[in-house]
């Protein structure tokens, strides 16, 4: 994109308790800028950035995690985990990177679980 060429912005919150219930996102701090509040849990996040027909798409993932020990998030991430792969609107390059950064979280989990 040129310097000083408007630009497309699109953000979609998604906010989806672990029993499955939509759940309307807090408003975002500033344009373009998602906030999780995660209460006592933990926020994991997932990040993945590609081009696609010359425009950069980013997309985050962010997980609520339970809080207290390893083992509850863990219970949590592998949730998340199962939830993300069985998610048909997300393109199959995006869903791997993001199992991907999920699979990595877990296994430094269990290392300490």
């Amino acid at each position: 994109v040129p310097p000083g060429a408007p630009q497309h912005r699109e953000m979609r919150t998604h906010v989806i308790h672990g029993d499955g219930s939509l759940a309307e996102p807090p408003m975002p701090p500033a344009p373009g800028v998602a906030h999780v509040q995660c209460g006592n849990g933990k926020p994991f996040t997932a990040r993945v950035e590609r081009q696609d027909k010359g425009q950069r798409e980013v997309s985050v993932m962010s997980f609520c995690l339970k809080g207290g020990s390893p083992a509850q998030s863990l219970e949590g991430l592998r949730h998340a985990r199962a939830r993300v792969s069985a998610d048909t609107h997300l393109s199959p390059e995006a869903k791997a990177e993001v199992l991907r950064q999920i699979d990595a979280e877990i296994a430094r989990l269990e290392k300490i679980a």
